[in-house]
């Protein structure tokens, strides 16, 4: 079998593909995939301090804590002493942060706009179900 007759070879070769116009997206805007992740997090209440966003990002909380220091660098995001004590600092976006995730955001909306015009005349709902079929199917493998 021709191997871009594979399933999975389509499914690597759009998934590589649309994230690297979205991290395109990101890198115009002035943010990192990270940065945007952990913003984007904060903005939303999923975490307060950096090991509750490495956990939610699922990455190291090394790798998490450099992110965390270049967004404070920025004034992004500000770090406060814990009401718990210890050594955890409980983090919070700032308004400059606000307006960086807002810039960051509408760039990766516009990519979803025009990915979503790729499906035509398929349609996102027919599409995402596709997709939830799929690994619906992937998941019963593991089985």
């Amino acid at each position: 079998m021709n191997p871009m007759d594979r399933v999975l070879s389509h499914l690597r070769r759009s998934m590589e593909a649309s994230q690297a116009a979205k991290n395109r997206a990101l890198l115009d805007s002035g943010l990192t995939k990270a940065q945007y992740n952990a913003l984007l997090l904060l903005e939303r209440g999923h975490g307060s301090t950096a090991t509750q966003l490495a956990a939610a990002c699922g990455v190291s909380q090394q790798a998490m804590n450099k992110t965390v220091n270049r967004l404070v660098e920025a004034e992004f995001v500000q770090e406060t002493p814990s009401p718990h004590g210890g050594r955890s600092r409980v983090l919070s976006i700032t308004s400059r942060g606000l307006h960086a995730l807002e810039i960051a955001d509408d760039a990766v909306n516009q990519v979803e706009v025009e990915l979503r015009r790729s499906l035509a005349p398929l349609g996102v709902d027919d599409f995402t179900a596709a997709l939830d079929r799929l690994a619906t199917a992937a998941d019963h493998l593991l089985r």
